[in-house]
């Protein structure tokens, strides 16, 4: 898949001059440092791996509403609408939605984060829980009451975080799909699986007949062989 992904981005994407935003965009496609081409290559290897993969356009969270906005321009000057793109998995959508037309209209979102608030204590499995629709973003949390991280049971009741009523006006969310002849995981399933068990059953051959054999050399013939346990031995002669 690498040798693949690495052919399609040999040559750096080009964009049109779109102002500064979209040159900061290049350079930093996530909002942590990861360049425009990585991001996608990242991206496509995913989609290779499980089909689809989905990428959150995200805007940044206002820490409050001490000024007032009352245009574009003014949430433009901000950085309000400074865009960045969020990685989602496809092994992470759990569900998804579509309309007739076959546009993505919802996704729910499945992971699983090991939280450490302190070094001194022990990390704890935190469950989330993500919906996506073209109105809001709801979050619902879970971990284990007992303590022991283990994973949520069907009746288990997740807590819901927070709803984020968004103004976008349609999914803040774009799905990266392949046909089914490009999925190149799904090919790679069975022949991956064989060559797995193939390698399997010869390590274990191999374990079972390659042991250490213990031989004694004497003049004596079977005259000199010690008394041994339980195990195989070769008896040699001098010469």
């Amino acid at each position: 898949m690498g040798l693949l992904v690495g052919h399609l981005f040999v040559e750096p994407v080009i964009m049109a001059d779109g102002g500064p935003y979209w040159a900061e965009l290049k350079k930093n496609a996530d909002g942590v440092g990861t360049g425009w081409d990585k991001f996608w290559a990242e991206m496509l290897q995913d989609a290779l791996q499980f089909r689809q993969s989905f990428v959150w356009v995200n805007v940044p969270a206002r820490a409050g509403e001490e000024e007032e906005l009352d245009n574009a321009l003014d949430q433009e000057r901000r950085g309000d609408l400074d865009a960045f793109l969020v990685k989602i998995s496809g092994e992470s959508v759990v569900d998804w939605g579509e309309s007739v037309q076959g546009r993505l209209q919802w996704i729910m979102v499945e992971t699983k984060d090991w939280i450490r608030t302190d070094p001194t204590q022990p990390a704890v499995c935190v469950w989330r829980w993500r919906h996506y629709s073209d109105t809001e973003i709801r979050t619902w949390e879970w971990t284990d009451p007992a303590g022991n991280n283990s994973a949520p049971a069907e009746a288990a009741e997740a807590r819901e975080m927070s709803v984020v009523v968004h103004q976008y006006g349609t999914l803040p969310v774009v799905r990266l799909g392949l046909p089914r002849l490009m999925w190149m995981g799904d090919k790679l399933h069975d022949p991956a699986l064989r060559l797995t068990r193939s390698e399997n059953s010869l390590d274990w051959a191999l374990h079972q007949a390659a042991h250490a054999l213990l031989w004694i050399k004497s003049k004596w013939g079977d005259e000199g062989t010690p008394v041994l346990g339980p195990g195989y031995y070769l008896p040699l002669g001098e010469d």
